[in-house]
């Protein structure tokens, strides 16, 4: 890549997932996921039930003499507050023959099971071809696509995930559930409810029970982190294109429609010309006449899922056979698009020389 002549390619935008924080002094860990309980009390949760705080952080539930049956629903262990979409991650234990289940979107305390779902906890080891009403299935919509709970009496971990209308649940390590609940009978459950423990008169443990909201544009986030992925493995090819001299590979990131602007020598022409151009100079660089190669930084960085304009500097180095290496920065300004076959470059403006300490300002280069 040559400065004011080589079209220069900028990565995508990074967002981090974004998490809405609970209603809550406890501190989020660096995942994003906050405790739901403080391993003292039930602080900011509610029952009649006796659910109790062991050490290590444990809730369990302890039935009291002759409590039986699911429809005691003040028993449950709910959440004071309402949550929408969430991603909620918990351990479980249960002894031979135990049942519970992990309510959302709960609407109505006096109803649980008629105005939320539920994802069930059950003795089922070893069973094969779990439905609904065994452990990992969704009650009266769908079961686990496989059986992954332990025997009875060791821990067990879900990981729920509520999106919109989209439900994951991914049981010890394992996804069993991706579904869509618009497409259920279900379907008009309310977007937002509490969260509880059900309370089947039988013994049950919770721990390490997290929780990360996500937010109303957590699936514009999602999508920005997958453009991430793809444009920083385009980034590398441009990288590795330019340094291994490979003419074919580098025009192949550049659309037909490119269009190269230099604001220190004043125009702007078709990428085309300038491939054209360019050519020789991948040509020598093969052949080991001269050493090249291009990284790059970014100051801005946006974009959707088939858009992406970013701005920043690159930092082109190059020696000719016997002679001393030259090093020169740039900044940029470049729009990316994504047809069917993958990314390209539509419009590089190659605004100006930078300095190496504009250069070490910006975070690390997307390429090599």
């Amino acid at each position: 890549m040559r400065p004011h002549t080589t079209a220069s390619r900028l990565a995508a935008a990074a967002l981090a997932f974004l998490v809405l924080p609970i209603a809550t002094a406890r501190a989020a860990d660096e995942e994003g996921f906050v405790k739901m309980f403080n391993g003292k009390d039930l602080a900011g949760w509610r029952t009649t039930g006796n659910w109790v705080v062991e050490e290590g952080n444990v809730v369990a539930l302890q039935p009291r003499p002759g409590e039986s049956g699911w429809t005691r629903y003040h028993d449950y262990l709910a959440t004071e507050r309402e949550y929408g979409d969430f991603t909620l991650d918990l351990e479980f234990k249960i002894n031979r023959g135990g049942n519970s289940g992990v309510f959302l979107r709960v609407a109505d305390l006096q109803d649980h099971v008629e105005s939320g779902f539920e994802v069930q906890i059950l003795d089922t080891h070893g069973k094969e071809n779990p439905g609904d009403h065994d452990c990992g299935g969704i009650v009266r919509i769908q079961g686990p696509t496989k059986n992954r709970v332990k025997p009875a009496g060791e821990w067990n971990r879900y990981t729920i995930t509520l999106l919109g209308q989209q439900l994951k649940v991914v049981f010890n390590g394992e996804p069993v559930i991706d579904m869509d609940l618009s497409l259920t009978d279900l379907k008009n459950r309310p977007a937002r409810g509490r969260i509880s423990f059900q309370d089947e008169g039988k013994p049950v443990w919770y721990r390490n029970v997290r929780i990360k909201e996500l937010g109303p544009d957590a699936g514009a986030a999602e999508v920005a982190r997958q453009r991430q992925t793809e444009l920083d493995a385009y980034w590398a090819e441009v990288s590795r294109a330019v340094g291994a001299g490979d003419f074919a590979a580098y025009q192949a990131t550049c659309h037909p429609a490119g269009v190269l602007v230099s604001g220190g020598k004043k125009y702007s022409q078709p990428l085309a010309v300038a491939l054209a151009r360019w050519q020789k100079d991948f040509t020598d660089t093969r052949e080991g006449r001269v050493k090249a190669g291009v990284s790059f930084r970014f100051a801005q960085r946006l974009g959707d899922a088939t858009t992406a304009h970013e701005t920043g500097i690159f930092r082109y180095v190059s020696q000719k056979a016997g002679g001393q290496p030259l090093e020169e920065f740039i900044h940029l300004e470049a729009l990316l698009v994504k047809p069917a076959d993958g990314w390209k470059i539509l419009m590089e403006y190659q605004i100006g020389p930078a300095t190496k300490a504009e250069w070490d300002a910006l975070p690390a280069p997307a390429g090599p």
